[in-house]
């Protein structure tokens, strides 16, 4: 199921009030994210998907115009509510520039043991194998875009955090260039939702 894209309001001052696209994807699907060029096409996504933390580490894929990125920072939050966040942003692994952010909770499953069946004996067994301590990270979202992520701040809020974006039209956008802040919640139901308010400021043009 997929919402359509919303607009934001209308402008209210000189650098305006910025929409970006909003697309809301529930399990099982495939996320396509089309040809994104400027900050303005930028796209959102929910996701449920449970990894370790070298499977998340490893991972690449292939972005809009066919570059593989992958992992280039990791960072834990810890926010009192809902409690640990960790963001990953994935980037074009030469350039080291990165156009991607995910958003994992961070689960801690206890040291426990199991009891153990013999299937040739066909009984149980008496010593249970021992499970270590580890943790898994679910990803409840994505934000990603052709655009630059200059900065992801995880702001405490009380019963609430918020992530504070900051992307930057990319290098290769000479004209029209632009700065843009928005706010992504992290909900005490361990969900993410975006703002629907964006803040644009313009950057000169490059020769």
């Amino acid at each position: 199921m997929r919402i359509a894209p919303t607009k934001s309001p209308q402008a209210l001052s000189k650098a305006g009030w910025f929409g970006l696209n909003f697309f809301l994807i529930i399990l099982p699907c495939i996320v396509v994210c089309g040809g994104c060029k400027t900050i303005s096409e930028s796209r959102y996504a929910i996701d449920a998907v449970s990894s370790s933390e070298l499977e998340i580490r490893s991972k690449t894929f292939k972005d809009a115009q066919g570059q593989v990125i992958g992992c280039l920072r990791w960072e834990v939050a810890n926010p009192k509510c809902p409690g640990p966040l960790l963001l990953v942003q994935y980037g074009d692994l030469q350039t080291r520039v990165p156009t991607c952010i995910e958003f994992y909770r961070i689960m801690s499953c206890p040291a426990t043991s199991v009891a153990v069946y013999d299937t040739v004996k066909e009984k149980m067994l008496q010593e249970k194998r021992q499970i270590p301590c580890r943790t898994n990270f679910v990803l409840i979202g994505k934000d990603y875009d052709q655009s630059v992520v200059k900065n992801a701040e995880v702001l405490d809020g009380g019963d609430s955090a918020s992530i504070a974006v900051t992307r930057q039209s990319p290098s290769y956008q000479k004209k029209a260039r632009q700065t843009a802040l928005y706010f992504i919640k992290y909900n005490k139901d361990f969900t993410i939702s975006r703002d629907v308010h964006t803040w644009i400021s313009n950057l000169p043009d490059e020769n």
